[in-house]
């Protein structure tokens, strides 16, 4: 998500954002993506596994990839129909 969106600025000739979740929000702006939260909270969600040095709580992790893989779909399917 952090590199579609991304690419996609960047062909708008836009500079990526301090953050991205700020670049998923300039998405919504512009109308490409839905305006979903959720999409700035994954990527949220990224950065704290990413970054956090200390042990993850897996069943956060089980909870999450339960409960919200849907919104990578629809994702997908949201750039899938832009580019068609």
């Amino acid at each position: 998500m952090i590199d579609i969106s991304e690419r996609i600025l960047a062909l708008n000739e836009i500079p990526p954002l301090p953050s991205s979740s700020e670049n998923m929000a300039k998405l919504q702006e512009m109308k490409i993506i839905s305006a979903r939260p959720e999409y700035g909270d994954m990527v949220k969600f990224r950065n704290f596994i990413v970054h956090r040095d200390e042990k993850i709580d897996l069943e956060i992790i089980y909870d999450i990839l339960k409960n919200k893989l849907f919104l990578f779909n629809a994702f997908i399917e949201e750039i899938r129909r832009i580019i068609q």
